[in-house]
């Protein structure tokens, strides 16, 4: 393709061809304009199928990776097809990106539609879905992209489970609901950030998930429950804000290499085992709003050795959080005064 007649500067390409009135092929490219000179460039194509077209296409893959595009009309049953053509062609074992971003007719991804689809590497999800419901894409171990459309307000329950290759993922701000176990044992998981919308981070929503290094929690999140990033082994700081009332049992179990954490100012307890084995935790903020902490909530938490309290030295020996920690632990109160259990 040639261009004459653009300004000097940087565009990008996009090409949709068609064949007997039936779109056949979409591309991309950039294209790099100088002034005075025409400038060219190449598009690769990349053939679009409808849903049963798509079927008989995977079929017949080989080895391989591959990127397989559909359009037009799809439904419940169109999803089932494809999903059982990627299971079935498991003799070439070919591993596909499958993008339904130019598809029409889903409300939903319905629950399990993609379990334990090991051949899926991608997926684009198409605008006008609100949920993606339970089990969706649970076991699909070889899925390493998602794109979620900002329409999604829901990911259900075990949605991403043992989704083992993910490494990242986009959560749009639509979204209000990560469900329990949502992203549990995506082991290659790396960052997160929850939109501002969502109330409640579910149980067991990113349990498990070893290689997550980082979470950024809004300030519209009140609840995080019961193990919610239980044996997040490579997050080393978090901070909660001020929105967060409740912090479930086992929250942050397991999570070695966490060294510090601050509170949330209007939070009142703290469930069970909270921090339990959290081995390299040295310094924790607490809030003056805090009144109670569960059983064994620092137990081999060795290293802790200060806590920062935003209350008055008469507030912190008034409360029980004292008998939770370890002896020789240093309790810095707002007013300057410190204090050792």
């Amino acid at each position: 393709m040639e261009f004459n007649e653009l300004d000097a500067g940087s565009y990008t390409v996009d090409v949709e061809a068609t064949l007997s009135g039936a779109l056949s092929g979409v591309g991309s490219a950039e294209v790099a304009v100088t002034e005075g000179e025409t400038a060219s460039c190449t598009v690769l194509m990349n053939r679009v199928y409808t849903a049963d077209a798509a079927v008989e296409y995977i079929e017949s893959l080989e080895a391989g990776s591959y990127k397989v595009i559909v359009a037009g009309a799809i439904d419940d049953g169109g999803i089932e097809g494809i999903k059982t053509a990627l299971n079935e062609n498991n003799i070439n074992k070919p591993l596909v990106s499958l993008d339904l971003g130019r598809t029409t007719g889903l409300s939903s991804i319905g629950a399990a539609k993609f379990q334990n689809c090991t051949a899926l590497s991608g997926i684009v999800l198409p605008e006008g879905i609100g949920s993606i419901n339970e089990s969706a894409f649970e076991g699909c171990t070889s899925l390493a992209s998602v794109t979620i459309p900002d329409t999604v307000n829901e990911i259900g329950e075990f949605a991403f489970l043992n989704c083992s290759a993910l490494e990242s993922v986009e959560i749009p701000k639509s979204v209000t609901t990560i469900a329990s176990g949502a992203f549990r044992e995506c082991t290659a998981l790396t960052s997160i950030e929850i939109p501002r919308g969502v109330i409640t981070i579910g149980s067991d929503s990113f349990n498990g998930c070893t290689a997550l290094e980082s979470i950024e929690i809004p300030d519209s999140v009140t609840t995080i429950e019961r193990a919610a990033f239980h044996g997040c082994s490579s997050l080393t700081d978090v901070y909660i804000p001020d929105s967060v009332t409740e912090i479930g049992n086992q929250t942050f179990t397991n999570c070695s290499n966490l060294k510090s954490i601050v509170l949330s100012a209007g939070i009142t307890s703290i469930a069970d085992q909270v921090f339990r084995n959290c081995t390299a935790l040295e310094t924790i903020t607490i809030p003056a709003s805090l009144t109670s902490i569960g059983a064994n909530a620092f137990v081999s938490c060795n290293k802790l050795k200060t806590v920062y309290y935003s209350g008055t030295k008469e507030q912190w020996s008034s409360s029980s959080i004292e008998s939770s920690l370890a002896s020789g632990v240093t309790i810095i109160c707002s007013n300057g005064n410190t204090t050792t259990p």
